[in-house]
């Protein structure tokens, strides 16, 4: 997961000479920045997260200043290079889990890109789409033993490290909540299940998770925290063994950068009326040959009949980089119903999509992925990120306590 809302060529920063600061103390862009006002709102709202005054979660550049649009790096002007994001319907900017631009906004940047006068008005600023979150107090953190030291010389790094959390009485977790420590290199965190405890020092991991580890949240910016409905919590009861990934970015090669980031959880003692958990659609049990464009899988279940009843509230599709796209649906009579779709996939940008949908048996799940393997290699399912998946990890209640495994109905789906 690279660089959400963010290009991928650095460029070096254009300082701002009249910025101001919020009551929070972060920069905010120049009242005169040599854009005009409509433009820089548009620049303001929905790039800044990443691309502001201050760059944040590995940015490679501030999109403030009229210098910073009409700089030039690989690939031609950077205002150019913005347009073709916010059009590219594979990896777009802003990327999801941010809202796509509108229709209204992409003019703005594409009537003034034409020209590009420079403006010598006077803006008021418009801060950044607030990211929604949780409604409760965290009771419960996830934090390493150490901080972990970016290498200046690394780009993208993939760290993890455990936390075992241990409870004499039970509680329902109700919300998982993102603490991200240090903006300029976070870019995404995940939240795992592990069968055993991991080191609580951060260390470097690879990319793909381990087929052991169950999903339970991911982060990436403009993400929100994830509360689960009101019918259901994630039971903690006797000792949990939990891993934290967390994607670096440093393509502006800061040095000296630590980290410390993890996840904060609302938990509580007052039982909620159903168990929570995640269980894994898709398919285990497929090569993709080499050269292969547009190679696609259809698998699915029919919905066993002790899945009567269950409630999917969440899903998260993954696969690797060689993903084309993918989606689930729910096939219930003559009725198909989304239960998480990526008609574009990007391995950088991987949300959690809320659904709600109720399952009876009989019915069918049915998964497609599809993949561009431009390699000339065969490429088989797997954990590691030269690998690929096919998952769509999805949220449910009430947990069936016979499924031994998250990954059942991946494991027993049959393909067309």
């Amino acid at each position: 997961m690279v660089l959400v809302g963010c290009s991928s060529t650095s460029v070096t920063p254009t300082p701002s000479t009249d910025a101001g600061t919020t009551s929070d103390g972060s920069v905010t862009p120049p009242a005169k920045s040599g854009l005009p006002c409509a433009v820089q709102d548009v620049l303001s709202q929905r790039c800044h997260q990443c691309h502001g005054p201050t760059v944040q979660f590995g940015a490679p550049m501030p999109l403030v200043t009229y210098e910073d649009l009409t700089a030039t790096a690989t690939g031609g002007r950077i205002i150019d290079r913005v347009i073709a994001r916010v059009k590219d319907d594979k990896k777009p900017m802003p990327q999801p889990p941010n809202p796509r631009l509108g229709t209204a906004d992409l003019a703005t940047l594409q009537t003034w890109a034409q020209t590009m006068p420079r403006s010598d008005e006077t803006c008021a600023y418009k801060p950044p789409l607030p990211t929604p979150t949780a409604d409760c107090t965290p009771d419960r953190s996830i934090r390493p033993a150490s901080k972990w030291t970016m290498p200046k010389d690394k780009s993208n790094e993939y760290v993890c490290y455990g936390v075992d959390i241990t409870e004499a009485q039970k509680r329902h977790i109700t919300a998982m909540i993102p603490h991200i420590v240090n903006n300029k290199i976070v870019h995404h965190v995940l939240l795992l299940e592990a069968p055993t405890a991991q080191s609580s020092t951060p260390f470097a991991c690879p990319s793909g998770m381990a087929t052991t580890w169950r999903m339970l949240y991911g982060w990436a910016p403009g993400g929100a925290a994830l509360a689960t409905p009101p019918e259901a919590g994630f039971p903690l009861e006797g000792t949990k063994h939990y891993v934290v990934q967390l994607h670096y970015n440093n393509v502006q090669a800061l040095e000296g950068e630590t980290d410390d980031s993890g996840i904060d959880l609302c938990t509580t003692p007052t039982l909620r009326a159903n168990d929570a958990d995640v269980m894994a659609f898709g398919n285990l049990r497929f090569t993709i040959p080499p050269n292969s464009p547009n190679y696609t899988i259809d698998c699915g279940i029919t919905v066993p009949n002790n899945f009567t009843g269950l409630h999917f509230f969440a899903a998260m599709p993954h696969m690797h980089n060689l993903g084309a796209k993918i989606e689930t649906t729910l096939i219930q009579g003559g009725k198909t119903i989304d239960m998480g779709s990526v008609p574009s996939w990007d391995f950088n940008a991987q949300p959690w999509k809320p659904i709600d949908a109720t399952v009876n048996g009989g019915d069918q799940i049915r998964t497609t992925c599809a993949w561009n393997n431009n390699t000339g290699q065969p490429v088989k399912y797997g954990s590691n990120t030269e690998d690929e998946m096919c998952y769509s990890f999805t949220m449910y209640y009430p947990r069936i306590s016979g499924l031994f495994s998250w990954e059942v109905p991946a494991a027993t789906s049959q393909c067309k």
